[in-house]
């Protein structure tokens, strides 16, 4: 975008900022009555890690329109808030399911419980936690056993919260963006490892975390939990319908003449919740960096506005920006997502790239949900994805701009490509949820290191583009938890492959059946 246009797409961003927080304040009643069932206490509190089982459940009852206290789209969620969410509920008023959701995830958060219902001003919790289990899946004549092993360890205490959790798993061994140590057997990672100090509405966290922001359970176009896990600095602040987040990290280098590229990323968003469970949010990033770089405060500052400091104060960076919505309508919900990379604003009289010449560079996310639509104790879900062809993708003399980590997208897995895709969720006994999946998907040879183009080859091209790999897949799913601690899964499946691996009439089908256990063990060694 030329530099006029990019003040022009400021201006505009700020008076939509300004609009959404008239409305907020215009329709939200923000009385002094307004308060909490237990009054949670100044206490440090660990995330609920994005991959940690309690969120299937958490996420079910978000969108059976329970739980309107957290943030949607903002995840992880910490412990002691989402106990103080679940003690509120009136439980008698939920249908057998939903009861043993609940109890399910009171079971879990019974440290936070007793914490919150404590009159001990000066509450010290440790726990120490462990999951393991296997992964098994049979494919193609095929058989492939995985096993891990999870140990955590949690420390909270008055203002502050340590947390550690490593992750030993075979599975590492075959994952080409794995770039720790490994034996012939096995290798393992640090997956969490930060303190958190808590002051009131305000949090500062240092260390490894996976973040998802995004109204969906498993992917975000901006920033997601797909990569490894990497050390950074954050900030949130939380109010009943006002939350402010941000995130800085330094990324990996990249190797870039005889120098390594040093490479850093920023991120934050504002989200607005109303009281009929609205969520609204909206996230700015930039990956930038170079040779013998700095870092830049302009971009550090989590306050700023990164697209200022690229246009006016001539800071370098690959930048993007997306909006998000959860909007429950029972028995219909609506969410969605959309990044904004690039626009190309200029007409086609000016010098490439205009709108004659290039395409956009976005990336959308929509669903529309069904809630006991049709059929009783069950969640229809229709979604669909596009990413377009240039998407995250960055110039040839700038690849410390790639927005990923270690190889891996630090939103969405992959650009090039469009998909649908349909889910049934049915949950007829309170300890199974049954789910039927069904996808086609086009992806396209451009892929997140692409980066063969300057402005004067920026063109378009069909999407997907290239050679295009089309898959359609089905599959058929259960989950069965017995408790907090055990729970075991089963699905079945095929995938027909059209030009896979972009390969013209390479053609493939196979079934498989993958089978997994998980159990979870927790021992609480000091609370008082």
């Amino acid at each position: 975008m030329r530099m006029t246009r990019q003040i022009e797409t400021i201006k505009m961003i700020n008076k939509i900022l300004i609009f959404f927080s008239l409305i907020l304040f215009s329709c939200l009643n923000l009385t002094a009555q307004d308060k909490p069932a237990i009054q949670s206490k100044n206490m440090g509190s660990s995330f609920l890690y994005t991959d940690h089982w309690a969120y299937t459940y958490i996420q079910l009852l978000q969108d059976r329109g329970y739980l309107k206290d957290l943030y949607y789209s903002v995840k992880p969620y910490k412990r002691l808030d989402l106990a103080k969410t679940l003690v509120a509920l009136q439980i008698e008023n939920f249908n057998l399911t939903e009861k043993y959701w609940i109890e399910l995830l009171l079971k879990e958060f019974t440290t936070e419980i007793n914490i919150l219902k404590s009159t001990n001003n000066n509450v010290v919790s440790a726990t120490a936690k462990a999951s393991f289990g296997t992964v098994n899946d049979y494919r193609n004549n095929h058989f492939e056993s995985d096993f891990f092993v999870n140990p955590e360890i949690n420390y909270s205490m008055e203002h502050l919260a340590v947390s550690l959790r490593g992750r030993i798993d075979n599975g590492l061994l075959n994952d080409p963006t794995y770039s720790g140590r490994k034996t012939d057997w096995i290798a393992a990672r640090l997956e969490d490892g930060y303190g958190s100090l808590q002051f009131g509405q305000l949090d500062l966290f240092v260390g490894r975390v996976a973040h998802n922001w995004a109204p969906f359970l498993d992917r975000s176009l901006i920033l997601s939990d797909n990569p490894y896990t990497y050390d950074q600095i954050g900030l949130n602040f939380e109010t009943k319908h006002i939350a402010f987040h941000s995130v800085f990290a330094k990324l990996n280098p990249v190797v870039y003449g005889a120098p390594y590229a040093n490479r850093y990323f920023s991120a934050h968003r504002l989200d607005l919740k109303f009281n009929n469970g609205i969520n609204l949010g909206f996230s700015e990033t930039v990956v930038y960096g170079g040779p013998n770089q700095p870092i830049e405060f302009s971009y550090m500052n989590p306050f700023s506005i990164f697209m200022n400091a690229q246009t006016n104060e001539g800071k370098e960076a690959n930048e993007n920006l997306a909006f998000d919505f959860f909007i429950p309508l029972r028995p219909l919900n609506f969410k969605g997502q959309i990044l904004i990379d690039d626009l190309i604003l200029d007409g086609p009289d000016d010098p490439a790239p205009n709108r004659k010449t290039s395409s956009d560079r976005l990336g959308f996310l929509f669903a529309v949900q069904g809630i006991d639509f049709l059929v009783q104790n069950a969640h229809w879900t229709l979604q669909y994805e596009n990413i377009g062809s240039y998407t995250y993708n960055v110039k040839q003399k700038r690849p410390w701009q790639s927005y990923t980590y270690e190889g891996r997208g630090l939103g969405n897995e992959a650009n090039d490509r469009e998909s649908w895709s349909l889910n049934f969720k049915y949950f007829p006994m309170p300890k199974w949820i049954f789910d039927l999946d069904a996808t086609y998907a086009k992806l396209g040879e451009r892929n997140l290191a692409s980066n063969d183009f300057d402005d004067s080859t920026f063109v378009k091209l069909s999407f997907p583009s290239g050679v295009v790999e089309k898959t359609v897949a089905a599959s058929l799913g259960a989950l069965y938890r017995h408790n907090q601690f055990i729970f075991g899964q089963a699905r079945i499946g095929f995938d027909n492959v059209l030009n896979r691996k972009h390969k013209k009439n390479h053609d493939k089908s196979s079934a498989y059946f993958l089978v997994s256990i998980d159990i979870n063990i927790d021992h609480v060694f000091k609370e008082e």
